[in-house]
């Protein structure tokens, strides 16, 4: 199955229109989860569904027996027309900012500041080391699980609010250039960026400022493109803490509101 899609590409100096064709493989792979933010609201209840449903648990309510399913999962909506990896057969891994939360593993030292006083798991070095630590990281859990699939989703909190810069963020070159320099660039783009050197697909599950112009070129210069742009909303298990942050907030506010911009603009005579 093969599919055209065309795109604009916008920067603060320039537009262009792009053109890819992409293709459906006809095998099903193996596949993992790379979950930054591990053991937040989101990454733990993915995680703890999948195992409920794998472990075929069942408990009892006040009206009848309910079992795990993955009813009304986009998984089971046309598996004879597009087979999909069965979510069973899913590997995870992933980050966390503490060593107690069930990623077990590692998070950019750029976390949330006001997250520091808990936060005791975390790469440190320049922002070009902690890159090339993901990266490394990245390739040895591929290899060693033998999978031919890696997608890295963003289930932490909202990240600091980073502003598109001219000469920091606006072009792939810049980005590179600024990450090699040690200056601003947010958790989600370097695992974006990391994301993009070793071939694998990144999901941004919360809001964030992955998507500069730098780091959408730099994809698109490695023969990557957007797939998804979808947006939805609802509260984490540390929303309340993280978003009395005035930087934090500023993240989703612009996230939200742009969904509320894109409604009015594509529809000026009601609007």
């Amino acid at each position: 199955m093969e599919a055209a899609t065309e795109f604009v590409v916008e920067s603060p100096t320039r537009s262009t229109v792009r053109g890819q064709r992409g293709a459906t493989a006809r095998q099903v792979p193996g596949l993992a989860v790379v979950l930054l933010g591990w053991g937040g609201n989101n990454g733990s209840r993915l995680t703890a569904a999948v195992l409920a449903h794998r472990l075929r648990l069942s408990w009892p309510t006040r009206t009848c027996h309910k079992e795990a399913n993955y009813s009304a999962s986009l998984t089971q909506a046309a598996p004879s027309l597009l087979p999909m990896v069965a979510p069973d057969d899913l590997v995870f891994d992933g980050w966390a900012i503490i060593v107690s939360e069930p990623g077990g593993g590692d998070a950019s030292s750029s976390r949330l500041t006001n997250q520091s006083a808990r936060a005791d798991y975390v790469i440190l070095g320049t922002r070009a080391q902690q890159l090339q630590r993901i990266c490394t990281d990245f390739c040895s859990f591929q290899s060693g699980a033998g999978l031919a699939e890696v997608i890295r989703r963003k289930t932490a909190n909202t990240e600091h609010f980073s502003e598109v810069i001219l000469g920091l963020s606006d072009t792939a070159e810049n980005l590179l250039r600024t990450i090699q320099l040690g200056l601003q660039v947010s958790p989600s783009t370097l695992f974006a960026v990391a994301s993009v050197l070793e071939g694998c697909s990144f999901l941004g599950g919360s809001p964030l400022t992955t998507l500069v112009p730098g780091a959408l070129e730099f994809k698109w210069q490695c023969s990557l493109f957007t797939t998804s742009i979808v947006r939805y909303n609802h509260l984490g298990n540390n929303d309340r803490q993280n978003l009395s942050t005035p930087p934090q907030f500023r993240s989703k506010e612009v996230s939200k509101r742009s969904v509320v911009d894109d409604t009015g603009l594509s529809n000026p005579a009601l609007y």
